[in-house]
């Protein structure tokens, strides 16, 4: 499964990576993380590939505009 992670705080996109790939690791579940610091270089390895699961964790208004954006693509 691919996951692709987008996050602007460093220590949020680690510790996400670390809960998913426990999690993930008691499935035994084949797993890829596409992690982004940037929502813009998200958007763009999105359009080249598909993700299984996402998560956007960008605050204020442009991290719903950018769900929606994602979203809408």
């Amino acid at each position: 499964m691919r996951i692709g992670i987008c996050d602007g705080n460093d220590n949020s996109l680690w510790q996400l990576q670390q809960w998913i790939r426990s999690y993930c690791g008691v499935f035994e579940t084949d797993l890829e993380i596409v992690a982004f610091r940037n929502v813009e270089e998200f958007f763009y390895a999105a359009s080249l590939r598909r993700f299984g699961v996402v998560f956007l964790g960008i605050d204020g208004p442009d991290g719903f505009l950018s769900a929606r954006r994602f979203q809408n693509e």
